[in-house]
Order: structure tokens, then C-alpha cells, then sequence
């Protein structure tokens, strides 16, 4: 009910399949001005190490987290983009396996949502 305060717990992330797609567009990004088009790349994973397997001889640890975790906000028409009171697209990396997220309820229900998986940031 509004007024509530509901516990997100992130008890587990698994993979659905064994890569990760990462694409940069020109004039986003830390370096915006590296792509004239869109840049997308596949990324593979070793699942049984954990670790994506960026380039060759470079291997990222898999950290997995949800980059969206948001209740519907006080005003169902509000742009959820950017993150707000009601969460929202946060992409905060500490969001992972073990962490609790707190959210203030606005709606009845709450009605969370959740988006925008990353294996890493």
C-alpha cells in the first residue's frame, strides 16, 4: 500500500545464455567520438569461470546485476528513464547477489518492475 516500504532481496542471477552484447553509438559514452555508426559486440562468457571473455588474453569477472529496479512512481505517467524516488534505471553495480534494495510505495500493489540485466559494468 502507498506509504509501505518494500525489501528488493538479490538472492541469485543466472544466465540465460553464455554472451553479453555491449553497443556504442557515436556521440555516447566514454568515448563518444571513437564510432562514426553504431558499434555493437558480442561478448562471450565462460560460464564455469565466470568471466567474459572480452579479447584475447583479457577476461572480465562476471558481476551480474539488474540495472532497472523501480515501483510505479507517483505519477504513472512519469518518465522512468531517469531514476527517481521510485528507483528507475539506476545501473548501480553494487545491486548484486546479497544486496537489499529499499523502495518507497506509491501505487497499490507497489508494482515493481525490473530491466536492463548487465553481466558487468
Amino acid at each position: 500500500e502507498p506509504g509501505d516500504m518494500l525489501e528488493v532481496r538479490m538472492l541469485d542471477f543466472q544466465f540465460r545464455v553464455p554472451y553479453g552484447v555491449n553497443n556504442s553509438n557515436k556521440g555516447t559514452g566514454v568515448l563518444p567520438d571513437v564510432h562514426e555508426k553504431p558499434y555493437p559486440k558480442v561478448i562471450r562468457f565462460d560460464l564455469a569461470r565466470r568471466v567474459a571473455l572480452f579479447a584475447p588474453g583479457i577476461e572480465v569477472p562476471l558481476v551480474p546485476f539488474m540495472g532497472i529496479m523501480a515501483v510505479m512512481p507517483p505519477d504513472p505517467l512519469a518518465n522512468t528513464r531517469p531514476p527517481g524516488i521510485y528507483g528507475g534505471n539506476m545501473d548501480f553495480n553494487r545491486l548484486t547477489v546479497g544486496a537489499r534494495l529499499y523502495l518507497p510505495v506509491h501505487q497499490r500493489g507497489a508494482l515493481f518492475y525490473t530491466g536492463d540485466s548487465h553481466a558487468v559494468q
